[in-house]
């Protein structure tokens, strides 16, 4: 006799087999093609301990400047992150500084504490004034949280 017990974990089973199938079958979710190395122009371990801070845009559209960034926890604990001061990051190029156009700056999940598991990552972007059209690479500062990301190239 099978016992409900015993029932609900071949379920369980069946179900996890499916699943595992499925994943070999179509291939990652976008849960998880969201991490891609393949992605990042630059990367540098941040001075939050378990947290790399990698750029995965800098985009120049008319007047403008997109810098995106991941924040990925490389460690092997669930980490808490809060406000980052992501309002104290900037561009330079040359000798100029370029602050984040006023509301132009997204986080994704919104704002707030994020939980990121081991191997997560979540993201943030910012609209910038463009420097000129002749000048091909800028630096971005994150307000101390990491190393500045230098001769980051522009892609037109």
């Amino acid at each position: 006799m099978i016992t409900p017990t015993v029932t609900s974990h071949l379920r369980f089973l069946r179900l996890a087999v499916t699943a595992f199938t499925a994943f070999l079958l179509l291939g990652p979710g976008p849960a998880m093609l969201a991490a891609r190395a393949d992605d990042v122009i630059q990367s540098h371990p941040s001075n939050i301990l378990g947290i790399t801070a990698e750029v995965i845009q800098c985009t120049r559209k008319g007047d403008r400047l997109t810098i995106a960034i991941r924040l990925h926890n490389t460690s092997n604990y669930i980490l808490q992150v809060s406000d980052v001061g992501f309002s104290n990051f900037y561009l330079t190029a040359g000798d100029k500084k370029y602050l984040i156009l006023n509301g132009a700056g997204t986080m994704s999940p919104a704002t707030g504490t994020h939980t990121l598991l081991i191997g997560d990552a979540m993201s943030w972007q910012a609209k910038y004034p463009a420097p000129p059209a002749d000048i091909k690479n800028v630096t971005f500062h994150m307000g101390g949280i990491a190393p500045p990301f230098e001769n980051l190239p522009i892609t037109d």
